[in-house]
């Protein structure tokens, strides 16, 4: 397998041309590799969506939106987000169980390419805001699958959520299109999980999808134009961790696609896939310098300027169910091994970045880099807890 982490070469360079710490740093050569290799394995025609919600860095958006990607938003934040970073309004679908009627307005005023619906009421909603505009509103419905997938990873359908709407009232959803006059209807999204590690589970989630999609269809008793197989691909985070196998699934989902015969059952249709962690999680190092350098009882500390109010997913507070050392370097060095603890200035129990990590010998003012750190880590992190200052990005 290819093994994608940033430069920590490029990072020491910026750091000695004046660069601050503690920073994230986004590598664009990784984020480009990661799209390249997902999208050379999908079956043609279909189409990427970046989830803004992994990381909403403007200038990463703007580089990703040019590879060829369109976007999961979730806000009226991330609508103007993408909107700033060139990607068109008909490239982006709109998600989320608590879309407010502003938020609705903005999307439908801006040509969003598809709102996902995810209560019958919110159909109403949209219906009513697009007549007020005089526009027709492109909706799609979410679906909430009968049975939850048996899949690894952070299950987001099946049984009782508050994502999307329950799969056994699907016939109520058409039975009150049929009634709304400001509605175009498009096509269905499902999102089965995320972080799952293997192409399998995935591919068991897209099949459940395909089954969804034929049951709307009949419902709907006109073609289906698009439909949104989700995602969830996961990163290796941990020791011991494995990739996504990216050839494997692409080949499984090419089978899938043959076997569930959609050429001819869903003839109009446009497939996508959305991918938010899958391709920026590895592009990003979070780097702090060691401030202090600290033995307690036998045991050695490594003090940083930036910790788990930057960075909490790597402090372990970031819907984990056990603690796990993030892969992290001294950056310019190798040699002397030791055991230490790393934790940031907080004054909180809960500013661990890593617990008995072997690193090379480290001083004040080194510089230590924790890989994977490009997805739900800046902007899904506590910045203003204890009024630290925040820390910079930098896309390199």
């Amino acid at each position: 397998m290819t093994s994608f982490e940033p430069s920590a070469k490029k990072v020491l360079r910026l750091l000695k041309k004046g660069a601050r710490t503690p920073a994230f740093f986004y590598d664009r050569s990784v984020v480009a590799r990661k799209y390249r290799l997902l999208a050379s394995n999908l079956p043609s025609g279909f189409g990427i969506l970046y989830a803004l919600k992994a990381n909403p860095n403007p200038e990463l958006v703007r580089f990703i939106g040019k590879l060829g990607a369109g976007a999961d938003i979730a806000s009226s934040g991330e609508l103007a987000t993408a909107r700033r970073g060139g990607i068109p309004a008909a490239a982006l679908s709109f998600v989320g169980p608590g879309k407010t009627s502003e938020e609705l307005r903005e999307a439908i005023r801006a040509g969003v390419g598809v709102i996902h619906a995810e209560s019958l009421e919110e159909f109403v909603r949209i219906s009513r805001i697009a007549g007020s505009l005089r526009k027709k509103a492109r909706v799609g419905v979410r679906v909430n699958p009968l049975r939850e997938a048996s899949v690894p990873g952070m299950k987001m359908g099946g049984g009782a959520k508050p994502f999307g709407v329950d799969e056994e009232i699907l016939p109520q959803v058409f039975k009150l299109l049929g009634k709304l006059d400001h509605l175009s209807f498009r096509g269905i999204h499902v999102y089965t999980g995320s972080q799952m590690p293997g192409h399998k589970s995935i591919l068991e989630g897209m099949k459940e999808v395909l089954k969804i999609a034929e049951k709307a269809q009949r419902l709907h008793g006109r073609p289906l134009e698009i439909i949104n197989l989700g995602g969830g691909f996961g990163v290796p985070y941990f020791e011991g961790d494995k990739p996504l196998d990216a050839g494997e699934f692409g080949r499984g989902l090419k089978a899938l696609m043959r076997s569930a015969r959609t050429d001819e059952i869903f003839p109009r249709a446009r497939f996508f896939v959305e991918s938010g962690r899958y391709l920026a999680a590895e592009s990003g190092l979070y780097a702090a310098r060691i401030l202090y350098r600290k033995l307690s009882r036998g045991k050695i500390f490594l003090v940083v300027d930036g910790g788990m109010n930057h960075h909490l997913a790597a402090s372990g507070q970031l819907g984990n169910f056990f603690r796990k050392n993030y892969k992290m370097k001294v950056l310019g060095k190798g040699a002397g091994l030791e055991t230490v603890t790393v934790v940031g200035p907080l004054c909180t129990p809960l500013d661990l970045l890593g617990r008995d990590v072997r690193l090379a010998r480290a001083e004040p003012g080194d510089v230590l880099g924790i890989y994977n750190s490009g997805a739900y880590a800046y902007s899904a992190s506590p910045l203003h807890f204890l009024s630290h200052k925040l820390p910079e990005e930098y896309v390199i």
